[in-house]
């Protein structure tokens, strides 16, 4: 784990095309089941069976 450095801004309104958004832990995998799920990519996870949106929004947009 790492400290950012008070002098360095960051978060969603960085973001410009093209970058590229490393994502891991449990908002990670359930990134990865979503993409699993929606794409039908035939991977063998069980998560989506536990699968609840992690934002209300989100639902909305899926």
């Amino acid at each position: 784990m790492g400290a950012i450095p008070a002098n360095i801004h960051w978060g969603a309104q960085t973001l410009s095309v093209g970058d590229v958004l490393l994502v891991s832990g449990t908002l990670g995998d359930h990134g990865a089941t979503i993409l699993n799920l929606r794409e039908q990519l035939g991977l063998g996870w069980r998560a989506g069976q536990r699968l609840r949106s992690i934002n209300p929004a989100y639902s909305a947009a899926a």
